[in-house]
C-alpha cells in the first residue's frame, strides 16, 4: 500500500478582468524556481495535476513540460509546486521526474531548507507572461504552508 502524501498546489485561472470575454489560452506551461532562506536553489518545469505522469504517457513522449489549453472564464487548474512525505516531512519540488521516483522521493528536487521563496512563471503561446510570488514554509506540526504574495511582475513580451 502507498503512502498518502501531502501536495502544495497554485490555481490557475483564466479569468479577464472587467467581466470581458475572454479566449482559450493555448499551450499553457510553468517554470518553478525555488530559493532557500539558506542559499538552497532549484528551478524546475512545472506539471500540471491533470495531467498524465510521465510513465503513463506514450513511451515516445519525451515532453516533460505538457502544455495544457485553459478555457476563458473557467475553473482554476491546479499546478503541482511541492510535495511532502508523512514518514520523515521531507519536502521534494514535484513534476514528472517526481513520478519515476519511488513515492514521489527525486532526490535531485529534494528541498532541505525550513523556508522557500517559490516563483512560478506561467506562460502560454497567445498570453502574456505571469510571474507569481509564493512563501514555502512549514506549520506548526510540520505540514506544508504556501502563502501568496504579492504579485512580482505581469508583462508581455
Amino acid at each position: 500500500m502507498g503512502r498518502l502524501l501531502r501536495f502544495g498546489r497554485v490555481l490557475v485561472v483564466n479569468d479577464p478582468p472587467d467581466d470581458r470575454v475572454g479566449e482559450e489560452a493555448l499551450s499553457v506551461s510553468a517554470r518553478i524556481q525555488f530559493v532557500g532562506a539558506q542559499g538552497h536553489h532549484l528551478a524546475i518545469d512545472g506539471r500540471w495535476s491533470k495531467t498524465a505522469q510521465a510513465p503513463d504517457r506514450s513511451f515516445y513522449s519525451s515532453d516533460l513540460n505538457v502544455p495544457i489549453g485553459i478555457p476563458a472564464n473557467s475553473r482554476a487548474e491546479a499546478l503541482d509546486v511541492v510535495v511532502q512525505d508523512p514518514i520523515d516531512g521531507a519536502w521534494f519540488a514535484f513534476n514528472d521526474y517526481s513520478g519515476n521516483s519511488t513515492d514521489a522521493r527525486h532526490e535531485p528536487h529534494a528541498l532541505p531548507d525550513e523556508r522557500y521563496k517559490v516563483v512560478v512563471t506561467i506562460r502560454g503561446t497567445n498570453t502574456p507572461r505571469l510571474t507569481m510570488g509564493y512563501e514555502l514554509s512549514r506549520t506548526k506540526d510540520g505540514s506544508i504552508r504556501l502563502l501568496r504574495e504579492d504579485l512580482v511582475e505581469l508583462y508581455e513580451d
